[in-house]
């Protein structure tokens, strides 16, 4: 009798470890196994595709350096050119020769 208490107590103990085991199982049986698809193409369709790309990374860094070059031609044109000159903003001597 003093045996069969512990024994039923450590019965009782691994129930629910028995059971997740089996959750754990019903998952695993449930999920799909991973499937990868190889296409082969012909050396043709792959020469098209390395030349579309190709010709798309030329194409935005050809956009890039033609946006760079407008705005640097656009600062450039702007810092040429002579800034307004109002009455309130002019240099002294000027100041003088137009009240003469």
């Amino acid at each position: 009798m003093k045996i069969m208490t512990p024994l039923a107590l450590l019965a009782a103990s691994l129930l629910p470890l028995t059971a997740s085991a089996d959750l754990v199982k019903q998952q695993n049986r449930a999920k799909p196994m991973e499937t990868i698809t190889v296409t082969y193409r012909e050396p043709t369709d792959y020469a098209l595709y390395q030349y579309t790309t190709d010709m798309l990374v030329n194409f935005r860094l050809q956009i890039q350096a033609d946006i760079y070059q407008q705005a640097r031609t656009s600062i450039m044109k702007m810092a040429n050119t002579t800034p307004y000159m109002s009455a309130m903003h002019q240099a002294p001597e000027q100041e003088q020769n137009s009240t003469e």
